[in-house]
């Protein structure tokens, strides 16, 4: 799912949709741009993915990066997630 506003983290709407399936949060914000406010969980074995304004992005966000490894079914974990930075900056 792509979000066109900012999620609050884990207690905004999203966030509270989530927790009512039972989805196993297993992150909230990353430090890619744009996508830093990205919250990612798992129910079972599916990827629940809020991205807010990723959908209009013309260069390459969280999704780019996140999509990959999602189509082949490979769980993505907390620390892959904010390993995504490289150590650098955000510009």
């Amino acid at each position: 799912m792509a979000s066109t506003t900012a999620p609050a983290g884990p207690a905004d709407a999203v966030g509270r949709a989530m927790a009512k399936i039972n989805c196993q949060i297993e992150r909230f914000l990353v430090p890619v741009e744009p996508g830093n406010l990205l919250l990612m969980g798992y129910k079972d074995d599916v990827p629940v993915v809020s991205a807010p304004g990723c959908f209009r992005s013309l260069k390459p966000n969280v999704i780019d990066l996140l999509m990959p490894p999602m189509l082949a079914r490979y769980r993505v974990s907390t620390w892959e997630l904010a390993s995504l930075g490289h150590g650098g900056l955000l510009s």
